[in-house]
């Protein structure tokens, strides 16, 4: 765990030190803004109509996901993406990107989560059944 987080700090710190990069908070699909998704989408289309529906949806979902490791790491409770089915899920990003073109999509995945997505507590970690036999070889 502590491996973990030590990655987590030091990943941007060694970002920060280089000189030849711009800053960089978001990469990928969410940092395009709410009009690129305006102008190849419109209410109604679904997330696997294209290759540009399909990998914005993508980002969204691995966003969500990141930051539910993260969460669950830090507070021991998570989002639950499984609150509303994955179409709902890209009928809010496409409606809140029609309301916001100005914003970007990573902030349309992140009003997802906080509108629609319910959090819940993680339950406790569970061993591998596989690390607890290899306990009981070395006895």
């Amino acid at each position: 765990m502590w491996m973990l987080r030590a990655i987590l700090v030091l990943l941007p710190l060694a970002a920060l030190n280089s000189q030849l990069h711009a800053e960089v908070f978001i990469e990928g699909h969410g940092a395009n803004s709410c009009a690129f998704l305006n102008t190849n989408v419109r209410p109604g289309d679904g997330w696997a109509r294209d290759a540009i529906t399909e990998g914005v949806f993508s980002w969204v979902q691995g966003f969500m996901s990141g930051v539910n490791v993260v969460k669950r790491e830090d507070s021991k409770r998570y989002f639950d993406l499984s609150a509303i089915g994955r179409d709902e899920q890209w009928a809010y990003v496409v409606e809140f990107c029609h309301h916001n073109p100005d914003r970007d999509i990573s902030r349309a995945a992140a009003d997802l989560m906080i509108s629609r997505l319910r959090l819940i507590s993680a339950p406790p970690p569970t061993k591998p059944a596989h690390r607890q036999e290899n306990k009981r070889d070395l006895k």
